[in-house]
C-alpha cells in the first residue's frame, strides 16, 4: 500500500523571519486553495481519507486557501535571440544557448523545437568543439529532433568522445533508430571493445521502443553475456537489461547465477539473478526470489539483493514474505526495514501490528514514520484497530522520544482521548518534537479537561516572554499550538490573553508563529461578536503593508488576521477588505476576499496564475532582465 496522505509546507518567505528552529517551519502549512468552479474561495475540508498527519500549525489551514501555481513561459523574443546566437561565431555563447534550449524545453518554459536548425547546422561545423557538440546533441534530444539522426550517426562514427556518445546513442535509441541495434549487437560481440562502450550499448537497449526490444539476437547476446561474463559491471547491467527486454523464460539462467548454494557465488552474480527476475510472474520465478532473499537476509552486505528481490514479490503480493517480516524490519539497512513495513501493512496480523509499534522507535526518520502510517492504514480495519491502539499507547508510555513523539501522532489521529493525560506531560519533554507534538495532539484531541492546564502553561509562555526571558527555540511553536486549542475550543478565560497579543509590540511581536496563531484563535473566540475596537486592531495589522512606517506585517500575520476579520463580523471594515481583495495580489488577500464573502455575500474572482520567465538564462532580450526578476520575485 502507498501513502497518499498530503504533506504540505508553507511557501511564505515570512516563516523564515524568526529563524529559530527547523522545526518551527515545518510546522507552517502552505496556503493552499480551494478555487470551486463557481469561483468562490472555501475551505476544504478534509475527511478521513485525506487526514494531515505531522504537526502543523492550523491557522493557516482553516480556511485552507490556494494561490494558483504560477505558469511557467518564455516569450518569443528568448527563442528569437537564442537561435540568432546559435548562428553567431561565438562557440561558447552556442553551447550556453544549446543549455539554456535544453533547459527551457524539459522544464516547461517554451516549445523550443523551432531552434532544430540552428542546432543542426552546427553539428555540420567541423570546427565545432566537442563541448560545444555535446550540448547540440543534449537540446536536439531534449527537443525530440528526430530529424538529426542521421548527423548524429555521422558524428559517432568519426568519434567526437564518451559523452557525446552517452548522449546521442540514448537519443538515437529512444527514437528507435532501425541502424543502431545492429552496431549494439556488434559492440556486444567483439571482445577488443573498451568496457565504457559496451555498458553504453546494453544500457541503450532498454531504451528501444518496446517494439524493438523483442528481437530474439539480442536477447541471446544479452543471455551469453549474463551467463560468461565475470566483469561485475558488465554482468549487473546486461541482467537488469535482458529483464527488462525480456519478460519470460529466464528463470534457469537465474538459477544457475544462484546455484545450489549461494554460498559459493559471487554477490554480483546473486544481485544479477534477481535482476533477471524483475519482469517474471511465474511461480518458479518467485520462488527463486524468495530464495534468494532467505539466503540474503543475514548478511547485511547483501542489502541491495534483498531489496530489489523483496520489492518485486511484493508487486506479486506474495504472502510468503510475512514470516520473513520480523527478521527484516530489524535489518541493518533502511529500505529493507521500509519493505518489511510495507509487507506487515499487506498482510496484517496482531503479531505484525506490535511489531510496528516496535518500529515507531527507528533510529532513521523516515522509517519510524513509515511504521506511524502503516499503523494509521491498519487502524482502519475494525479488526486491527483495537491492537493499533494497544501499540500506540505502549510506545506513549516507554522512555524512547522517537516512539513518543509516533506514538503522539498516531493516537491523535485515532482521536484517543484518554491519551490526553499523558500528552499534558510529554509537552515538559526535553525534546522538542515530543513535547512541539504533544502540543498539536491536544489540540487534535480537543479534551475539554485540558483547556484549563494548557491556559496555565500559556499564562506562563507568555509571562516569560513578557519579562524578557530567553524561550527554548520549540516552545513559541508550542505556545502557538496551545492558542490554536482553546481558540478551537473557544474557552473563554483565555479572552484576554489573546487580546494582549493582538497589538504589535514588543516583545510578543518577535514570535511570528505564536502571533499568527493568536489572531486566528482571537477570531474564533470572538467569533460573531462585532467588537469594533478588537477590528479596529486587527484591521492595523492586516494594512500593515508599508515598508516606510517600520518593518511590516508578514504575510502569514496578515493572512491570520484578515481571516479573524470576517469571524468577528467586521461589516463595517468591508470597503478596506473590498480594496485589499480586488488587487489578487497574495494569499492574504485571498483572505480578505473570503473575510468578505462571508461578511457581505460579495464574491471576488479567484487571481490568475501568474507567469514566471525563470533565471539565469545566459542570454537574455534587452530590457528583459528587470521584468523577469520582478516576475518571479512576485510569484514566490
Amino acid at each position: 500500500m502507498k501513502n497518499h496522505t498530503p504533506r504540505q509546507k508553507i511557501s511564505d518567505s515570512s516563516c523564515r523571519e524568526s529563524g529559530r528552529f527547523a522545526l518551527a517551519i515545518a510546522t507552517v502549512v502552505l496556503f493552499a486553495v480551494t478555487v470551486f468552479s463557481t469561483g468562490r474561495c472555501r475551505a476544504q475540508s478534509a475527511g478521513a481519507e485525506n487526514e494531515i498527519v505531522e504537526p502543523q500549525l492550523l491557522a493557516l489551514r482553516d480556511p485552507e486557501l490556494l494561490m494558483p501555481s504560477p505558469i511557467r513561459s518564455l516569450p518569443e523574443p528568448y527563442l528569437t535571440l537564442w537561435i540568432e546566437a546559435l548562428a553567431g561565431p561565438e562557440y561558447e555563447l552556442k553551447r550556453d544557448v544549446a543549455m539554456n534550449i535544453t533547459r527551457a524545453h524539459r522544464e516547461g518554459y517554451r516549445d523550443c523545437s523551432a531552434a532544430t536548425d540552428a542546432l543542426l547546422a552546427i553539428l555540420d561545423d567541423e570546427a565545432a568543439p566537442r563541448s560545444v557538440l555535446v550540448e547540440v546533441a543534449r537540446a536536439l534530444s531534449a527537443i525530440d529532433a528526430k530529424k538529426s539522426s542521421a548527423r548524429l550517426k555521422e558524428l559517432l562514427k568519426k568519434g567526437r568522445g564518451t559523452h557525446f556518445e552517452l548522449i546521442a546513442e540514448r537519443a538515437l535509441a529512444r527514437w528507435g533508430d532501425a541502424d543502431m541495434p545492429a552496431i549494439w549487437k556488434k559492440r556486444l560481440m567483439e571482445h577488443d571493445v573498451p568496457r565504457h562502450r559496451r555498458l553504453l550499448a546494453i544500457q541503450t537497449i532498454s531504451v528501444l521502443p518496446e517494439a524493438m526490444q523483442s528481437d530474439r539476437k539480442l536477447h541471446s547476446i544479452l543471455e551469453s553475456l549474463v551467463a560468461s561474463s565475470h566483469a561485475p559491471a558488465i554482468l549487473l547491467e546486461a541482467a537488469r537489461t535482458l529483464g527488462n527486454v525480456k519478460r519470460e523464460g529466464l528463470e534457469p539462467l537465474a538459477a544457475q547465477l544462484v546455484g545450489i548454494s549461494p554460498n559459493e557465488f559471487s554477490y554480483s552474480a546473486m544481485l544479477a539473478s534477481v535482476y533477471l527476475l524483475l519482469g517474471h510472474e511465474s511461480v518458479s520465478s518467485q520462488d527463486l526470489l524468495l530464495h534468494t532473499i532467505q539466503n540474503s537476509l543475514a548478511d547485511p552486505h547483501r542489502a541491495p539483493i534483498v531489496r530489489a528481490a523483496w520489492g518485486r514479490l511484493l508487486q506479486l503480493d506474495v504472502s510468503a514474505l510475512a514470516s520473513l517480516a520480523p527478521q527484516a524490519i530489524r535489518h541493518s539497512d533502511a529500505e529493507v526495514r521500509r519493505r518489511a513495513i510495507a509487507t506487515l501493512t499487506e498482510f496484517p496480523t496482531d503479531d505484525g501490528v506490535a511489531l510496528l509499534g516496535i518500529a515507531l522507535d527507528d533510529r532513521h526518520p523516515d522509517i519510524r514514520r513509515a511504521a506511524r502510517q502503516a499503523l494509521l492504514i491498519l487502524s482502519r480495519d475494525e479488526s486491527m484497530t483495537t491492537s493499533v491502539r494497544q501499540a500506540g499507547l505502549a510506545a506513549i508510555t516507554r522512555s524512547s522520544w522517537r516512539e513518543q513523539e509516533q506514538a503522539v501522532v498516531l493516537l491523535a489521529i485515532l482521536d484517543h482521548s484518554a491519551s490526553a493525560d499523558r500528552m499534558l506531560q510529554l509537552i515538559n519533554s526535553p525534546r522538542a518534537e515530543v513535547s512541539v507534538a504533544a502540543a498539536w495532539g491536544l489540540r487534535k484531541l480537543n479534551v475539554k479537561e485540558t483547556m484549563a492546564p494548557l491556559l496555565a502553561i500559556a499564562e506562563r509562555m507568555d509571562k516569560q516572554i513578557e519579562n524578557g526571558m530567553i524561550l527554548q527555540p520549540h516552545e513559541p511553536v508550542i505556545l502557538a499550538h496551545i492558542f490554536e486549542t482553546i481558540g478551537q475550543a473557544r474557552y473563554e478565560p483565555s479572552s484576554s490573553l489573546f487580546k494582549r497579543w493582538i497589538p504589535k509590540s514588543e516583545p510578543r511581536v518577535n514570535f511570528g508563529e505564536a502571533r499568527t496563531s493568536a489572531y486566528w484563535a482571537a477570531g474564533r473566540i470572538f467569533e460573531g461578536s462585532t467588537d469594533v475596537a478588537l477590528a479596529q486592531q486587527l484591521k492595523a495589522r492586516f494594512t500593515d503593508v508599508n515598508p516606510d512606517t517600520g518593518m511590516p506585517e508578514s504575510q502569514m500575520v496578515r493572512y491570520a488576521a484578515g481571516i479573524a476579520l470576517g469571524r468577528i463580523g467586521a461589516t463595517e471594515l468591508a470597503p478596506d477588505l473590498r480594496l485589499f481583495a480586488l488587487t489578487k495580489a497574495g494569499v492574504p488577500e485571498l483572505a480578505a476576499a473570503w473575510s468578505l464573502e462571508r461578511l457581505t455575500g460579495e464574491v471576488v474572482s479567484p487571481p490568475e496564475p501568474a507567469t514566471v520567465t525563470g533565471a539565469h538564462w545566459s542570454l537574455l532580450p534587452i530590457g528583459s532582465r528587470r521584468k523577469t526578476a520582478t516576475t518571479d520575485q512576485q510569484s514566490r
